[in-house]
C-alpha cells in the first residue's frame, strides 16, 4: 500500500433508503426487476444417500421465487442446520464395540496440529449407506450422528472400504 486517503462516500446498509448511495441501489434492482430475466440462486435437496451430494445450489427464475414467498409458508420451528465440511477431514477415532458395530467415543482431528481429543457423550448410528459400484465409485459409509462433551452435534462417518473415519460436518 503507497498511500491510505478518506473514504469519500460512507458504506451503509445496502437497501437504507437515506444512504448516499441508495438511488444508484434502487434503479439496478429495478432494472433486474423489470426485464423479467432476473434468476436467484438457490438451495435444492434430492434424495441421493450421500449427503454432499444431497444438496446442490442452482439457478431459479426469479418469478417462481417470488410466487413462494407471496404464499404463505407454514409457521414451523427452527431447526438446526448441517454445515458440511468442503471435503470431509480424517479423523482419528476411538471406539467401543456394540451388537453388531464399533461406535465412536472420542475422536481427533488430523493434521491440525496437537489437536485435543474430542469426548462424544453418545453416538447415534450407525446410518448405512452404500452405492456407487454401478458406475464404478463404489462406497459404503456408516454415519454416526454424536454429541460432544461440549453440547456440539457432530456428523462423523466410518468409510468401510478405505477403513478410515472422518468428520463430515456439524449442526449448529
Amino acid at each position: 500500500v503507497d498511500a491510505v486517503g478518506e473514504v469519500e462516500t460512507p458504506q451503509g446498509d445496502l437497501f437504507d433508503r437515506g444512504l448516499q448511495t441508495a438511488r444508484a441501489v434502487e434503479e439496478a434492482l429495478s432494472r433486474l426487476l423489470d426485464d423479467g430475466q432476473a434468476t436467484v440462486v438457490g438451495l435444492t435437496t434430492s434424495a441421493h444417500p450421500r449427503p454432499e451430494r444431497r444438496a446442490q445450489w442452482g439457478a431459479r427464475p426469479l418469478a417462481d421465487v417470488l410466487r413462494e414467498e407471496t404464499v404463505g409458508r407454514p409457521q414451523t420451528p427452527p431447526t438446526l442446520a448441517l454445515q458440511l465440511v468442503p471435503a470431509p477431514r480424517p479423523v482419528a477415532v476411538k471406539t467401543t464395540p456394540r451388537r453388531d458395530h464399533y461406535a465412536p467415543t472420542t475422536y481427533r482431528e488430523r493434521g491440525r496440529g496437537q489437536s485435543p481429543d474430542v469426548e462424544l457423550l453418545t453416538a447415534a448410528g450407525p446410518d448405512r449407506i452404500s452405492g456407487g459400484a454401478e458406475i464404478g465409485e463404489p462406497y459404503v459409509r456408516d454415519y454416526f450422528q454424536c454429541v460432544t462433551a461440549e453440547g456440539m452435534l457432530v456428523l462423523l462417518y466410518h468409510d468401510v472400504i478405505a477403513e478410515q473415519w472422518y468428520l463430515h460436518g456439524w449442526w449448529d
